[in-house]
């Protein structure tokens, strides 16, 4: 015994032909799993924020507490040039995996 439905397109009917379209029961599971998988992953981006600013607060602290007062304002600047660069670099390659730019 087959577990599928098996709906009739009626605006097919109107031309003359006739379309099934099967589609598997569980669909309700599949967007339930969707929506777990979509909040599981807003919540860990929240967290992965926080603990990014967590990061970032105590590294600019120790450059302050380490470096010498003439090179905190260089070493301040080239910290957050390599964020920058690792950020963009992981937008770039999600965006190209999303929206497929690279043709």
């Amino acid at each position: 015994m087959s577990s599928e439905n098996v709906f009739v397109d009626d605006a097919a009917d109107d031309r003359g032909d006739e379309s099934v379209v099967t589609s598997e029961t569980g669909g309700d599971t599949q967007s339930l799993q969707a929506y777990l998988e979509f909040a599981a992953l807003a919540g860990l981006a929240v967290f992965a924020a926080v603990t990014a600013y967590g990061f970032y607060t105590n590294a600019s602290r120790a450059i302050s507490e380490f470096v010498a007062a003439s090179y905190v304002s260089l070493f301040q600047a080239a910290f957050n040039l390599a964020l920058l660069l690792v950020t963009l670099a992981g937008l770039s390659l999600l965006a190209r995996r999303r929206f497929d730019f690279a043709g």
